[in-house]
């Protein structure tokens, strides 16, 4: 059975993170999967001064409240001021908070939602220190790809796996196909970029199924749904 990813409902907000939420003791590490569930990550180049990889430091949390609910989820910086992630982590929200890799947080000033795939985009007033790189070319069966994003609304986690073939959406009739990746997650990883060994984003994770199997947007779908401001609806609430 395939579920989404992102939607981790709590009955009550967490407490608020500290600014040091998430970051490894000193010296820094880089968060790694448990141990048999999932395949190593693939080296990448680290940053010297804090030992996070760029893709790491374009990945945000997400904490998205609806009018009776409260979800998780994760996100990647694509600019100054937006970020994408699913639509079905921060669909009808009436607020949006994102935190950075270091716990620095940003609240969301704005958000449009696609129909045909599952993607969203969330914007701030206060500018955003990185971006992540959208690639140009699919995966092709074999290609280890990277998954950076918050499993379970908890610390930064990079987790690997092999692109296989891309298939139909199981979730939704009608819906754009998508990408099928041997990889395990978790609730609260969708929304995580899917990044090839060059470091360029090669999709957005969306759903997994008990088997390890994990599903992914397409970069078709969203090279089409970021250059296509039609396909962008407005992600309006109103609480009764």
């Amino acid at each position: 059975m395939v579920a989404l990813v992102g939607c981790s409902v709590l009955p009550q907000s967490p407490p608020p993170l500290s600014p040091i939420a998430g970051l490894p003791a000193s010296p820094p590490v880089r968060a790694t999967p448990t141990p048999g569930t999932s395949p190593a990550s693939t080296p990448k180049a680290v940053d010297v001064a804090d030992g996070f990889s760029a893709e790491e430091h374009a990945a945000v949390r997400i904490r998205a409240r609806t009018c009776d609910e409260f979800s998780v989820g994760s996100g990647f910086m694509l600019d100054d001021h937006t970020v994408v992630t699913n639509r079905h982590v921060v669909e009808n929200a009436r607020q949006i908070t994102l935190t950075t890799y270091d716990g620095e947080v940003f609240e969301g000033a704005g958000s449009v939602v696609a129909d045909a795939a599952d993607l969203a985009l969330v914007t701030v007033d206060d500018p955003l220190e990185f971006a992540a790189t959208i690639g140009t070319i699919e995966p092709t069966a074999g290609d280890v790809l990277n998954i950076v994003g918050y499993p379970l609304g908890g610390p930064l986690n990079t987790r690997s796996g092999p692109f296989v073939k891309t298939v139909a959406d199981s979730l939704v009739a009608g819906r754009n196909d998508v990408d099928l990746i041997k990889v395990r997650v978790e609730h609260g990883n969708s929304g995580s970029g899917v990044y090839d060994a060059e470091g360029n984003i090669v999709g957005v994770l969306y759903a997994t199924d008990a088997s390890g199997d994990s599903f992914s947007v397409t970069l078709a779908s969203l090279r089409a749904f970021l250059a296509d401001t039609s396909l962008q609806k407005p992600n309006d609430t109103t609480c009764e």
